[in-house]
């Protein structure tokens, strides 16, 4: 279905203040500059979530991380001497809030929020969390609260990626009536003794490596800094289950950004993904795409 936003760029800069808002709805997102955020408007002294987007400095290449929170009024407590905006081994670069221009939103609805967004955000797996909770708990609100925090949620998922937050993006389903060729209809496998369970398909924003693949646990020197960083990312979203000594496997469907990435995960070392990934026929990917 379209969905109807209106973004306004206070500094007339997409890389400044950012208000989204959509039709019929209370909601209202603020997205801005990390040092910035002493110029929190007082509409925001008010229930809402938000999330810290920075670099990990530790990271040569700058691994994003994520930090995800609720305040009864957000501006105070960012204000206020966040422990994460002290971080020595994390450059923020951006925040992201959510709260509402009607006074409709509660204690129980953001705590609910926080708790929704940082469990999507560990089974997207596509960024470092550094919330230190595995998991959170949800308060029992009454059923018209669930509701209509639920609505609100919707919205805000739409609005995520414009500003710039990709971590709660799901997964591709795969959809074996789908009339899009390779996308989300041809499963891939790879010809490598022992991670003959290992399957994939390429999707749309890269490759989604399917629940119950296998990837090596011991790897080699050219294990790429990437991959590293992804496998981090799902050993801390508790994705990998132990099968033996030699091999590890993968909990539920996760998308990465390529297919040589998924090799390199499955492989443990380098390797390339158009040449490695094969069709039911024992095609190359390379020669498939073709």
């Amino acid at each position: 279905m379209p969905a109807a936003v209106h973004l306004v760029l206070r500094d007339a800069d997409p890389n400044g203040i950012v208000v989204a808002t959509r039709d019929n709805w209370t909601g209202i997102a603020y997205a801005l500059p990390a040092e910035d955020f002493t110029r929190l408007p007082i509409a925001l002294e008010k229930p809402g979530v938000y999330c810290l987007l920075g670099v990990d400095e530790n990271d040569e290449n700058g691994a994003p991380v994520i930090y995800l929170g609720e305040a009864d009024a957000v501006a105070n407590r960012l204000r206020s001497g966040h422990s994460q905006l002290a971080r020595l081994d994390v450059s923020w670069k951006r925040i992201v809030i959510f709260t509402s221009q009607a006074d409709d939103l509660h204690k129980g609805h953001v705590r609910w929020l926080e708790a929704e967004l940082v469990d999507r955000a560990r089974a997207g797996a596509r960024v470092r969390l550094t919330n230190a909770e595995k998991r959170m708990s949800r308060p029992n609100l009454p059923e018209h609260d669930s509701v209509f925090v639920q609505a609100f949620l919707t919205n805000m998922l739409t609005l995520y990626p414009l500003l710039g937050v990709n971590a709660f993006q799901e997964t591709p389903a795969h959809d074996a009536g789908s009339t899009d060729g390779v996308l989300n209809r041809e499963i891939l496998t790879f010809p490598l003794e022992g991670a003959d369970r290992a399957r994939g398909r390429v999707s749309a924003n890269g490759f989604t490596l399917l629940a119950g693949s296998t990837l090596r646990r011991h790897r080699t020197e050219s294990f790429s800094h990437a991959a590293q960083r992804q496998l981090q990312i799902l050993e801390d979203s508790e994705l990998l289950e132990t099968i033996d000594e030699n091999w590890l496997e993968l909990k539920a469907d996760i998308e990465v950004t390529s297919s040589s990435l998924a090799a390199v995960l499955v492989a443990g070392r380098s390797a390339s993904g158009p040449e490695s990934w094969r069709t039911a026929s024992g095609q190359k990917l390379k020669e498939f795409l073709d």
